[in-house]
């Protein structure tokens, strides 16, 4: 079965992939641009071997999707990516062929890990870097049945006086066997404790199953206590749902549960068997960071043709791969506000130590100094001028709090190194 293919072009041609790539009848190509302020133009579709033969223009950001007919001969479609602004053509190849080798990829390293078992709930679990050798000439798509399993691409260091380099988290990737052959991948853990989930990661055409299971979530001795503030009278269901999180079943809440943590207030709530409303008079829950940000580095490059940017974010509960994480239960999750703040030290003998424009904070809500529950996520941008060369360290503090309870608050950080530099 033909697969979905992508190819990156610019101005000086196709990006990251062979001159010559070799594709099966009925392939669907992504035709994308990484070119900045003009379009590329992608010519010579020829009916014999394509659905369309409308030429492609390709802006930044926006795919051009052409199909490769299902009854194509075998062959080679000869096309050109075109320079609108001087003119200059940069021919390439796309060669029908009977088939690729399956199963693709036949070499991959180290094998994908099967099962991940004591998770905490929510957790992203990222991989070990998995090396993918193809067939040459091919472009492998990597994607999963699970919209919330995340690839990225690793970029090992030049030297051993520079740290591996990592790319943006996707919901699928591509990658050949000419230059794109690293990358990991993330998955999540089941919502709750002790729940267990099964994934498919699908690699060209191999499927790797993978399972993921939730112990129960355990509080740190460093964390928040957040009272139930109900020590007497009647209790509803709709009280402990409404203090916990969770379905409003009264199982939900057994102690040591997917909602209610073990501590000491909690020791009248039994782990199982017979639950009243009354055990639950004098609760508590935990609010703690579950899951601390990693640091990053990246590079800014090219600084020789004109301005540059580039930047690295963290998630927490935004559908993308979480980078730190709260705990305890839903009532945590559902509840907690956010804010970020930004210091930033550039280091002298490595170029200037003032760059004209400074490295920025953003977020969702767009303000990233202000409490927001729609602070979910936060990123630093950094800035390269035409042949500014630079090394800064960014450290973005990370702050939590939940709403009804402002002064339970947490804070954890995370540090990007950025090199800049001209080449």
């Amino acid at each position: 079965m033909a697969d979905t293919i992508r190819i990156y072009a610019n101005r000086d041609g196709l990006v990251d992939v062979p001159n010559n790539i070799k594709v099966e009848r009925g392939t669907k190509v992504l035709f994308s641009s990484t070119s900045v302020g003009s379009t590329v133009n992608i010519t010579g579709f020829e009916s014999t071997y394509w659905t369309s033969t409308l030429n492609a223009v390709l802006e930044l950001g926006k795919d051009d999707t052409y199909h490769i007919k299902s009854n194509a001969p075998y062959g080679k479609s000869t096309l050109r990516v075109n320079d609108p602004v001087d003119g200059s053509k940069h021919p390439f190849t796309i060669e029908v062929v009977p088939s690729i080798d399956k199963p693709n990829p036949y070499y991959l390293s180290p094998s994908i890990t099967s099962s991940y078992s004591g998770l905490n709930a929510n957790e992203f679990v990222v991989s070990q870097i998995h090396t993918l050798q193809t067939e040459a000439y091919t472009i492998v798509h990597l994607r999963s049945d699970d919209p919330e399993v995340r690839f990225r691409l690793v970029e090992l260091a030049t030297s051993h006086h520079e740290e591996d380099f990592y790319g943006n988290w996707v919901t699928d990737f591509f990658m050949n066997s000419t230059y794109l052959k690293r990358f990991q991948i993330a998955f999540r853990a089941p919502t709750g404790s002790l729940e267990s989930k099964t994934v498919t990661v699908r690699i060209g055409s191999r499927v790797h199953t993978v399972t993921l299971s939730t112990s129960t979530e355990l509080v740190p001795s460093s964390h928040h206590v957040i009272n139930f503030g109900r020590t007497s009278g009647e209790l509803s269901l709709l009280d402990v749902k409404g203090f916990f999180g969770g379905a409003g079943n009264l199982r939900d809440y057994f102690r040591k549960g997917r909602n209610v943590p073990d501590m000491p207030a909690n020791s009248g709530i039994p782990t199982s068997g017979s639950i009243r409303l009354t055990d639950f008079r004098g609760a508590a829950t935990a609010f703690f960071i579950a899951l601390h940000p990693r640091d990053r580095d990246t590079r800014l490059m090219l600084t020789q043709y004109g301005d540059q940017s580039t930047g690295v974010g963290w998630n927490i509960w935004t559908g993308e791969a979480d980078d730190w994480d709260l705990g305890y239960s839903k009532f945590i999750k559902d509840n907690a506000e956010f804010r970020y703040t930004l210091d930033y030290k550039f280091h002298s003998g490595y170029g200037t130590t003032n760059p004209v424009q400074k490295p920025t904070l953003s977020s969702i809500s767009g303000s990233p100094g202000t409490w927001s529950s729609a602070n979910k996520s936060v990123h630093v941008t950094v800035y390269g001028r035409k042949r500014e060369e630079f090394f800064v360290t960014c450290t973005v503090t990370m702050y939590a709090r939940h709403k009804d309870f402002p002064t339970k608050t947490l804070s954890t950080s995370a540090q990007v190194k950025v090199r800049c530099v001209g080449v």
